[in-house]
């Protein structure tokens, strides 16, 4: 071609890269229009735009291969350099102070392939295809192929993206090409239609708004269309079906020959007059008599994609659609439901909520909670009723208000809208009535999606009364249910009919299935459990739904007790996972009645479960329950007083801790009453964190008398071989390591097992390392096998502190900051308190003295934490004393003062924030 023929200046063949390159075409659009409006400025014009280009293709790395007149060839070894050399030019052009009335728009295109020499120059076609897929663009834009797409999709910053824009044929190539244009913030990001083959069939709606988030379905429905003609989008009212449709519709549209043509169903009602609203809509005019034939007649011959949107009130007219692809051999069919089709060669695809953040907004994701769909449809949205909304200081507040609508998109803009009236935190308080709050969507839509009540109504209508009861009922479970507890919750008399309701529910997208690690579970979105609540209440039937589910769920404790405590550790650890929101609403109506059987039974039978899960509300039920009516007096107010000073122990509050379980003790006086146990584990347990070993040696002795099994007696072992390892006596705390896994073996407790390599790894850090680090190690799997996170933490806090201490300091970095952010966003603050004392000595070897300075001020002066001993005091003592060689007097006040007014959060922060900086340094990103 000629462009690539032209001579290069300065350019030797020897200095093109070969193999996969980024090639890149630029030219000029309406250079000759520009000529004639400049005159003989146009030289100086044109020069200066030569310059920015060479200037942006250096900068990036890029050679520059030849120019014609306006137009520029070049090639990149990489296309993320690719990339950036076109914003970079892209974003010179916009600011460059060009003469008055001038603007240069200059259009690119980036292709990735076979960088092939010919003479002192690129051969074939990928050369061709770059060339091509520059001229198909307008100026201002950038236009990318798949295969340059897909090697910088992944790597792109906050303020550029990529538009998919459909399969276009393009001169000269004979297979259509998948075009991509790049996004850059700040410039314009709206353009005509491509300059391909094509002209673009289709009657789709035009949208008003952008769509955001659904790249992936989009790709799916495409890869479904290819491989069945007929595909359904099914899912609840709100969740975009329509809009995802349409959008797949618009990328389709240039590649599909004969077009794509979307017809609503939502007026209808009778299925008979399917056939009928198609042909109307269209416009189709055939002889032929009935609609049927006019359909055949028109689609037989055509190539076409056909969208039918709101299909679910109409679906004894199923049959028909298969009927008519199989009188028409090219025609695909795309259906919008609320439930599947259930014809033969049907392809369902649930449309998902759009991806939220959770609920909690931890350390490392404040910053980066706008990059979730969710969170950007709600701030466009708001944008259209107040232009000058940000995220800003609302990012936390935003993230939780569309993780509590469950991302769907219908509930997001309404609440969005809602910013011009209220700020973001008025709008999260007030969606506990959601259904009330969120209606006045667009006058122009169907009255069933301007609330969000009105599109759950929708749904709701279409189903017989035993669905709509089960249905009801269920809006007791929060976060869902097995198929068992919905059988003894919901319809303990008539389990005949629950099937088939259930069948019916999850068709019309009202409950959701899912896999829970193996186990069929099944929920409802939040918004339709409070339209179901509503209409439980009001059927006078709630009560006893609560009654049955109360006993259900007190019993399920029970049973979980039990089971963590064995070999089946594993599965019941991961039941009471999935219920745990069922189990935490359970205790809350319990607190709220008074009900001392339910919250102290649940907060007792679970403490185990939440000291090793990092739950601590567990231990907070127990706390709430023991200033309630009668607690003095309830038969489990001793073990309850020991589950609420777990939780003291946990937040790092020793003396609360005492203080509760004295009243355990004291409330079971006879030492060989099982119900002191729990308030005699915490003493010992506050004694051995406190350095007082020999008053934990004591515990211990009391503890043998009341162990009830092979938990209570491994528990025993590990505080036994702890203390003998804070003494000195390291042959003893090997002993009872020993016999801890020699009990748990015999009983099979996977927990128990990794405390016992816990145990000897801590016996050995001194005497051996090396071997201590292979029994972290051990410890570690173990525990993660069964999702003990404690266990996990604490072993890791000892095998970091070995590597940190004996190996790569760095390479500690990263565990260190998992450690951090777990203490912190669970809030053991005593685990964060002893994990940090390893922090700061990491941070002295790696030369950070002014963070360590600071943690180590704030440990050795907060009265919150806890006071080093032994060993681990000599450390800090040390430590403390690098820090006073390594930095001047006045720095070392500067950072007393600066650590008496920090809280744990303030301190977490720090810490995470100094190990980013530091793991930076070690890739070499920054310094």
């Amino acid at each position: 071609m000629a462009l690539a023929a032209q001579a290069r200046d300065s350019v030797h063949v020897h200095e093109l890269p070969t193999g996969t390159v980024t090639f890149l075409f630029t030219d000029i659009e309406g250079s000759t229009k520009l000529l004639q409006q400049l005159g003989n400025r146009y030289a100086a014009v044109l020069e200066d735009h030569a310059s920015l280009v060479r200037g942006g293709i250096a900068a990036a790395g890029g050679t520059e291969v030849s120019t014609e007149g306006d137009s520029f060839f070049a090639v990149f070894p990489w296309a993320s350099k690719a990339v950036e050399a076109v914003v970079g030019i892209q974003r010179e052009l916009t600011a460059h102070d060009w003469p008055e009335g001038v603007s240069v728009m200059v259009r690119m295109g980036l292709h990735t392939g076979d960088g092939v020499l010919g003479g002192d120059n690129y051969i074939g076609l990928d050369v061709h295809r770059a060339a091509r897929i520059a001229a198909a663009g307008h100026g201002g834009q950038v236009l990318l192929s798949q295969a340059t797409t897909s090697l910088i999709d992944h790597a792109l910053g906050e303020t550029i993206a990529i538009r998919h824009l459909g399969e276009h044929r393009l001169k000269d190539l004979a297979d259509p090409e998948d075009l991509y244009e790049l996004l850059i913030d700040g410039l314009p990001q709206e353009f005509p239609p491509l300059r391909s083959l094509d002209p673009v069939l289709h009657n789709l709606p035009v949208q008003l708004t952008s769509f955001l988030g659904r790249e992936s379905e989009i790709a799916e429905v495409r890869r479904a269309l290819n491989e069945t003609r007929l595909v359904t989008l099914t899912g609840p009212g709100g969740t975009g079906k329509t809009r995802l449709a349409i959008e797949t519709g618009a990328v389709l549209a240039g590649s599909v020959p004969d077009g794509v043509w979307y017809v609503t169903l939502a007026g209808i009602t009778d299925p008979s007059l399917l056939a009928t609203t198609v042909v109307e809509s269209l416009g189709i005019r055939y002889s032929a008599g009935n609609p049927s034939d006019q359909l055949v007649q028109h689609f037989a011959p055509r190539d076409a994609t056909l969208i039918l949107d709101n299909f679910e009130q109409i679906l004894p007219a199923a049959p028909m659609i298969t009927q008519l692809l199989g009188d028409c051999p090219k025609l695909r069919v795309l259906v919008t439901s609320r439930a599947a089709l259930k014809v033969s060669g049907e392809h369902e695809i649930p449309v998902p909520s759009l991806p939220s953040p959770n609920e909690t907004i931890g350390l490392a994701d404040s910053d980066e909670v706008g990059g979730y769909p969710a969170v950007a449809l709600f701030v466009e949205r708001a944008r259209a009723v107040r232009p000058d909304f940000t995220l800003g200081d609302d990012a936390a507040t935003v993230a939780e208000i569309v993780a509590r609508l469950d991302g769907l998109p219908l509930a997001i803009e309404l609440a969005a809208a809602l910013v011009k009236l209220l700020p973001p935190r008025a709008i999260l308080q007030r969606l506990g009535r959601r259904l009330d709050l969120l209606t006045g969507g667009p006058q122009d839509r169907p009255e069933r999606q301007r609330s969000l009540r009105g599109a759950i109504a929708w749904s709701y209508e279409l189903l017989d009364a035993n669905s709509r009861a089960l249905l009801e009922h269920m809006a007791v479970f929060v976060g869902g249910a097995s198929y068992q507890m919905i059988e003894e919750v919901c319809v303990p008399d008539d389990t005949d009919n629950l099937l088939d309701s259930l069948r019916t529910l999850v068709d019309h997208s009202l409950v959701v299935q899912s896999d829970a690690d193996g186990e069929a579970r099944f929920s409802l979105l939040g918004s339709i459990r409070d339209f179901a609540l509503e209409h439980l209440e009001e059927s006078g039937r709630a009560d006893e739904v609560r009654r049955r589910q109360t006993k259900a769920f007190r019993q399920l404790a029970a049973e979980a007790d039990r089971g963590i405590r064995g070999p089946d550790e594993a599965r019941w650890a991961t039941i009471v996972r999935w219920d745990f929101d069922n189990l935490r609403s359970v205790v809350k109506r319990g607190i709220d009645e008074g009900d001392l059987d339910v919250v102290f039974g649940v907060a007792v039978d679970l403490i185990r479960y939440g000291v090793f899960r990092l739950r601590n509300e567990v231990a907070d039920w127990a706390e709430r329950g023991l200033v309630l009516p009668g607690a003095e007096v309830h038969p489990l107010y001793a073990p309850a007083c020991g589950s609420a000073a777990w939780g003291a122990v946990l937040r790092g509050d020793m003396e609360r801790a005492k203080e509760v379980a004295g009243w355990g003790v004291a409330a079971a006086p006879d030492l060989d009453d099982p119900a002191r146990r729990f308030a005699v584990e915490v003493l010992a347990d506050v004694a051995l964190f406190e350095g007082r070993l020999d008053a934990a040696r004591d515990h211990v002795e009391e503890l043998r008398a009341l162990a009830g099994d092979h938990w209570d007696r491994g528990y025993i072992h590990l505080i036994d071989s702890l203390v003998s390892t804070y003494s000195g006596d390291i042959d003893g705390a090997l002993e009872t390591a020993l016999q801890s896994r020699r009990e748990s073996d015999r009983e099979g407790t996977p927990s128990l097992r990794a405390w016992s390599y816990y145990l000897e790894g801590e016996a050995l850090m001194q005497r051996d390392p090396d071997r201590a680090r292979v029994l972290f190690a051990e410890a570690m799997s173990l525990a993660g096998s069964v999702g003990s996170r404690f266990i996990f933490g604490v072993a890791q806090v000892s095998a970091a502190s070995l590597e940190a201490r004996h190996g790569d300091a760095r390479q500690s970095l990263g565990s260190f900051r998992e450690l951090v952010d777990q203490w912190h966003r669970s809030e053991h603050w005593a685990q964060l308190w002893i994990t940090l004392r390893s922090v700061a000595e990491l941070f002295v070897r790696l030369e950070s003295f002014e963070v360590a300075g600071t943690l180590l001020c704030v440990l050795s002066g907060a009265e919150s934490t806890l006071e080093a001993f032994g060993e681990d005091e000599q450390r800090m003592t040390g430590l403390a004393a690098t820090i006073e060689e390594r930095l001047p007097a006045e720095d070392v006040a500067r950072l007393r003062a600066r650590a008496q007014g920090m809280s744990a959060d303030d301190v977490a922060r720090l810490a995470i924030s100094e190990i980013d900086r530091l793991s930076a340094l070690g890739a070499g990103k920054v310094g």
